[in-house]
């Protein structure tokens, strides 16, 4: 699907992360924005593909995590700052703070960030693909 998206240098790199979790990152990509999608979407439609094709061969359950350009990663930090600064802004105002929809990966990393800070919680809110976390600091 890379390569027929146009990135025919694409290289593709397996990586066993344990408990049944693979990683494939896709390199040697010159302009990954595309690949990327807004927000990650067509990163996690081809990560979505990777897993619903891999399960046709198998009856055991595995998990495959798809990169580009260590996007994962650095959306991670970026999604943590974010919580900190609205939990911040949430005991500021006094009031809670509504964030926009978010996969259930992106809000469990923000409910993971506020876990261990006293008097602040988060809520998961609404239906898919519009369910937000809510951030309240009391």
């Amino acid at each position: 699907i890379v390569h027929s998206m146009g990135y025919k240098s694409a290289k593709l790199l397996f990586e066993e992360e344990g408990n049944r979790n693979y990683k494939i990152k896709i390199t040697e990509v010159k302009d990954t924005s595309l690949l990327i999608g807004k927000r990650g979407n067509t990163l996690n439609s081809l990560q979505y593909l990777a897993n619903n094709y891999g399960k046709k061969f198998t009856k055991f359950y595995f998990r495959i995590n798809l990169d580009c350009d260590d996007y994962r990663e650095k959306r991670k930090e970026v999604l943590e700052e974010l919580a900190i600064n609205m939990a911040k802004k949430s005991k500021k105002l006094s009031k809670p703070i509504k964030l926009e929809p978010m996969t259930s990966f992106e809000r469990k990393i923000i409910h993971n960030a506020l876990a261990d800070i006293k008097n602040v919680k988060t809520i998961s809110v609404g239906e898919e693909p519009h369910r937000h976390l809510i951030i309240e600091a009391y």
